[in-house]
């Protein structure tokens, strides 16, 4: 329906900058004339007149009515723009304001990496807001505002909007964020200064959240299930390699045909230096474990890091069996 513009000639319409204005023209007395059109003059700028696009719309009472559409971008102002028309270009002109939005003026962002990393904090240069960082990853921000704002939200993918503390001054704020999950996404903020304008395209900043990985784990040799004495010493080579850096490589056996035998780890390596790749060798004396023949001895590798943030990395590698044959055969 129609919606009449704001009566008061005296007080100045004000739009944000970028925002649209759609323009409706109704002639009180039926028809609109043939040649309706719009002017716009920005102050001492001579007038510049555009044709109405018409198209019907309905009244207050559900009537159909003929209406000229101009649209307005608020680009620059102030401005002054009229409808005019046939013989009657008596219209006052009415005044608009373009101010402009709630935007960020100065950013800057303090990324701290998870604190099982080891890895040092890191400050982007001043005005970028991409972030780039392991899951986990706290990220700190202070901005500072062109303009004294009412409220500011900050927004992350498609979460809920967390309404951000405001300086007395209502120009700057500081906050943080968690990289929350892996995968490429956006945050930004959404501002409303004191006179209710908003930053309907505020601009979007990456986020690219990186997974720690858990470790590869994999056992070389024996290269497949074999059959071995109980006194056999077994030539075991296992690998494993992580992204960030390996601290434990380990064995995990038991008797597969002991319903109630547990896992029993062997240590291979536990390093203070964290390599990202480790092959470690072993010679495995079975005569320590005093089998019998019939027994079969299930074994995989595992590989530990460092992460801690909701339980450890455990890689584990396909397993190994081991079938106890006597000497004999």
């Amino acid at each position: 329906s129609l919606k009449p513009f704001p009566p008061d000639e005296a007080e100045p319409w004000r739009m944000a900058r970028g925002e649209t204005l759609e323009l409706y023209v109704a002639d009180r007395k039926g028809e609109l004339p043939d040649d309706v059109r719009m002017e716009y003059k920005f102050e001492e700028d001579k007038v510049i007149a555009e044709p109405l696009r018409r198209t019907t719309l309905r009244d207050a009472q559900g009537r159909p009515r003929e209406v000229g559409v101009a649209s307005l971008v608020a680009v620059k102002g102030p401005l002054a723009f009229r409808a005019v028309g046939g013989d009657d270009d008596t219209m006052p002109w009415r005044r608009l304001e373009v101010v402009p939005p709630p935007l960020v003026e100065s950013l800057r962002l303090k990324l701290t990496p998870p604190a099982y990393t080891g890895q040092p904090v890191e400050t982007l240069p001043e005005g970028v807001g991409h972030v780039r960082g392991l899951v986990g990853t706290t990220v700190d921000l202070e901005a500072t505002m062109n303009k004294p704002l009412e409220s500011a939200q900050l927004r992350i993918k498609d979460q809920s909007p967390v309404r951000v503390p405001l300086s007395p001054d209502g120009r700057h704020v500081k906050t943080s964020f968690v990289i929350g999950e892996a995968g490429t996404y956006s945050w930004w903020f959404d501002l409303k200064d004191l006179q209710g304008f908003e930053n309907a395209e505020a601009p979007r900043h990456e986020i690219r959240g990186i997974a720690d990985l858990v470790p590869d784990t994999w056992i070389h040799d024996p290269p497949a299930d074999q059959n071995v004495t109980p006194t056999a010493l077994v030539p075991v080579t296992v690998g494993a390699k992580d992204d960030l850096g390996l601290r434990e490589i380990r064995l995990q056996f038991r008797l597969a045909n002991v319903p109630e035998a547990s896992l029993t780890p062997i240590p291979l390596f536990d390093g203070t230096d964290r390599p990202q790749q480790r092959a470690v060798e072993h010679p495995w004396d079975l005569s320590e474990l005093k089998l019998e023949p019939g027994l079969k001895l299930v074994f995989h590798a595992e590989a530990l890091d460092d992460y801690d943030l909701d339980g450890e990395h455990v890689g584990r590698s396909l397993p190994r069996t081991l079938t106890i044959v006597s000497p004999e055969v």
